[in-house]
Formats: structure tokens, sequence, C-alpha cells
């Protein structure tokens, strides 16, 4: 898998060439260690194919709020990919979300992985909001983080999950309060 020298710019390139996958590293970003959701829904938006466009940036922003209702701090740019049949097929869409974890119970103050509206603080609903309609383009943002909230704050696994689920529990109870509308 090549990865020296691969950039944003010159990814059809290396798929024009035979390339099954690539590694851009810091070249995505344009330095090390760096960069933010919006440049990861820039990304996906730009490489995927037209028909897979929209409900892979829905799917996107639902990966987003699934992290912050969770406090998964490690959402980072390499936990965000891109599935295709071949380089030469029009099927280019988000993969499936992978490695969510609560990082609060094991890290108190553990913040996001990278920026969300030029911060790593955990955002606000109306933050949330706010960048799935403007760089998600998804209408209906406040259902989204209503389902996935609800969703979180009434799971109970179906195993035995010794004592670290009432820790977990207890993190995503306080962020679902704090993203749900007052009832």
């Amino acid at each position: 898998m090549p990865t020296g020298g691969v950039t944003v710019e010159n990814l059809s390139e290396w798929f024009g060439n035979g390339a099954l996958a690539v590694g851009i590293g810091s070249g995505l970003t344009g330095f090390d260690g760096g960069g933010d959701y919006e440049m990861i829904a820039r990304v996906v938006e730009q490489f995927t194919s037209p028909a897979h466009a929209s409900d892979s940036m829905a799917e996107l922003f639902k990966s987003i709020v699934l992290s912050v209702v969770v406090r998964n701090g490690d959402a980072h740019l390499k936990n965000f990919g891109l599935l295709y049949t071949t380089p030469h097929q029009s099927d280019v869409r988000l993969s499936p979300l992978f490695d969510v974890v609560n990082t609060t119970c094991y890290i108190p103050k553990d913040v996001l992985a990278i920026n969300l509206a030029k911060t790593k603080s955990w955002p606000c609903r109306k933050e949330l909001v706010e960048f799935g309609k403007r760089i998600c383009h998804v209408d209906r943002a406040d259902d989204v983080i209503d389902s996935i909230a609800d969703a979180a704050e009434t799971y109970v696994p179906l195993i035995e999950t010794g004592e670290i689920w009432p820790m977990i529990k207890k993190e995503i109870e306080v962020d679902a309060r704090v993203l749900l509308p007052a009832r």
C-alpha cells in the first residue's frame, strides 16, 4: 500500500494506476496529528460516489453524534474511512462506524480527539445541530440527536458487564440529558 507522496490532490492518479488502497496520513490534514470533523466531512463529500453521498454524510453525522453521546474521546481521523469495490466502480461510500468506546470513565476530563466547531470541548445540542445542517446537510439534525441520545440513555446490555458498565452508563446519561431537549 503506497503511503509516501500520497495527497488528496493525487488520489485519483494513484487509483488510476492500479492502487487498491493508499495511506494519506498527514497529507490529509496538511500537518501531523490534526484535522477536524469538518475536514472529514469535506473528504467524505468529495470522494463518495454521487449515489452514496447523501447517505454517507448522514451516516457521518450519526457517527459523530454517537461519539459525543457516549463520550468517545478516541474518534480520531483513522476511525473514519471509505469503502469501495474497486477504484473504477462508482460505489465509494463511508465505511461503517468502528472503534467506539467511552473514554471519560477512564479519563474523566477527556475531550474530543479532533476539533468540532473549532474546539475539542464536547459540543452542546445547538453546535451539533448546526454541524449536522450546515456541514453534513442533514435536514432533521434534531431528530437524529434525539434518536441516538434516547437509544443510548435507555440501552441495557444483554450480557454481564462487570463493574465498568455503571460508570459508562452514568457518563452517557449525563450527556444524553445535555443533548436532549427539556422534558
